[in-house]
């Protein structure tokens, strides 16, 4: 079993006595399908690049020339940032379990964040739905 870091703070409201047992994140399978279509986009972005210069000699000529790599140039952001942001949602929200607290980081957005905690003693029941392959 991995072992934490006793003098790390996971979360704002942790004692310096508290040992934490846990750190949970979602598997990494949940970034796929940005992943997929931020590779798409690539792809896209690439074949716009290398391909269409020769298939439409006009591109590579003048304003249009200029338009057409700004074009290209916006797609390759947009994806960046579509890779960005799905890996610091994913990173970032974060279950932790101590020897007294149970403490949910939930971030939704870039600059949205939901921090639940609760302490174990207070703890009468806990259930888990899983549906679909995916989830389980």
């Amino acid at each position: 079993m991995e072992r934490y870091s006793s003098t790390r703070k996971y979360f704002e409201s942790q004692q310096s006595d508290e040992e934490v047992i846990l750190v949970v994140r979602k598997h990494p399978l949940s970034v796929l399908p940005a992943f997929l279509l931020s590779g798409l986009g690539y792809i896209i972005g690439l074949v716009m690049l290398f391909v269409f210069p020769f298939a439409f000699p006009v591109l590579v000529s003048g304003f249009v020339y200029n338009v057409y790599i700004l074009v290209v140039s916006i797609i390759f952001i947009l994806n960046t940032a579509i890779l960005f942001r799905s890996w610091v949602l994913h990173y970032l929200h974060v279950a932790i379990l101590t020897d007294s607290h149970f403490v949910e980081i939930s971030q939704s957005g870039m600059f949205s964040r939901k921090i639940s905690q609760m302490t174990l003693d207070k703890i009468q029941d806990v259930s888990s739905n899983q549906k679909g392959m995916t989830d389980t």
